[in-house]
């Protein structure tokens, strides 16, 4: 049995009313509180109830938040069971003149959109995780370009992601972004990874219907950023100097220039200051920040290499058997030591720590080669030939 059946509709899955409860209490700690309910049809096999939080002056837009999509026990592919995704609940923000109490399309289509994924997986008895699109065939109002969605993680945190309920199942909590045509085909072609580069710190939270489409040409994939590792330091106040958050993007180039891997193109724009690096004259790192402006694009790399260098180092796909983020962690842990690589000082971010010399240099290397190795050379071993070789 999926969820509770009703007496009067045994088709009909709803939560228990400690379910209801605990999901009610986890909407109002973390999305707002809320006085205004869109009831949902009561025939229906899964009621969907959608909860409207009010704009206010932390949050000056609408939240809507779907209360019954869960109730329904998804069809989670069994390799990934382990990670509780079978229930889940939706949300998506509006502007604050949203109108609340008209039905005319420009207003009715969050509303709409709300109730047909969260029916979606009973209906097509499939299942619906973060980075799951789904496409219409026209788009949800006449006069905008919004034709398809994207989940997302919550974006209150990751304690507004989950609810766990006391049957040991956890109530998934995912916000949809619309998206317009090229969005999506951009995403189908690149990748969840490389649509949230796209949109950057412009990723909207709330949903504009008439927002206009992202510009996809000419998309060069960055791979990690000199950034998103310095506001760890500074949001932590971790007593490190700021340059230490490009030590491990600047051990993976310079493991690139050893081994003659850079694309031609910037081995020659750069080939002064590569010699500079290979010399120890430049600290590769100050290169890595000043003239790379801090970003790791994937075209520095020779075009035979890019394949290996998007699937290893990939911050998502934590689960690979070769992934360049986790064996930084892992070889923090080793110099470290497991008490030490834990402790309060470091705030989970030991690698951040570890000094940037030789020995680290060669400890990476080792990691990388691995990987390499693998996927070079090991990996093709295990591939059937093609019929006419």
């Amino acid at each position: 049995m999926r969820g509770k059946k009703t007496q009067d509709n045994s088709n009909t899955y709803s939560y228990t009313e400690k379910q209801k409860e605990i999901l009610e209490e986890h909407i109002e700690k973390y999305y707002g509180m809320y006085d205004k309910i869109f009831k949902g049809n009561k025939e229906s096999d899964l009621c969907i109830d959608v909860c409207i939080i009010e704009p206010s002056v932390e949050r000056n837009y609408y939240t809507l938040v779907t209360l019954g999509m869960g109730a329904y026990k998804m069809d989670i592919p069994d390799d990934i069971k382990k990670y509780k995704l079978e229930r889940a609940e939706l949300s998506i923000c509006l502007p604050p003149d949203w109108d609340i109490d008209s039905d005319d399309d420009d207003n009715f289509w969050a509303l709409k959109l709300l109730r047909m994924i969260g029916s979606l997986p009973l209906r097509k008895k499939s299942w619906l995780s973060w980075g799951h699109t789904i496409d219409y065939p026209e788009t949800f109002t006449k006069d905008s370009e919004l034709c398809s969605v994207i989940l997302f993680h919550s974006p209150y945190g990751k304690n507004s992601s989950v609810c766990p309920l006391p049957d040991g199942t956890n109530v998934n909590f995912y916000h949809i972004v619309p998206l317009c045509r090229n969005e999506l085909e951009f995403k189908s072609k690149f990748g969840t990874e490389e649509l949230l580069q796209l949109f950057g710190e412009n990723l909207p939270i709330v949903s504009e219907i008439n927002r206009l489409p992202l510009k996809t040409e000419n998309f060069v994939k960055i791979i990690d950023t000199f950034e998103k590792h310095r506001k760890k330091i500074e949001q932590k106040e971790l007593d490190i100097p700021e340059i230490n958050a490009a030590n491990h993007i600047s051990a993976f180039i310079m493991w690139a220039i050893n081994h003659d891997l850079i694309d031609e193109e910037f081995t020659d724009y750069f080939s002064e200051e590569i010699e500079d690096i290979k010399n120890k004259k430049l600290d590769v790192r100050k290169f890595f920040i000043n003239s790379l402006d801090g970003e790791l694009p994937e075209d520095i790399f020779k075009k035979d290499i890019r394949e290996f260098v998007k699937s290893y180092y990939c911050f998502m796909n934590r689960s690979e058997i070769n992934n360049y983020p986790r064996d930084v962690d892992k070889s923090a842990e080793e110099y470290f030591g497991e008490e030490k690589y834990n402790c309060e000082e470091f705030q989970d971010e030991a690698y951040l720590f570890m000094p940037f010399d030789k020995e680290y240099l060669e400890r990476m290397y080792k990691y990388i080669d691995k990987a390499y190795d693998f996927t070079t050379n090991i990996l093709p071993m295990f591939k059937f030939p093609e019929e006419n070789e």
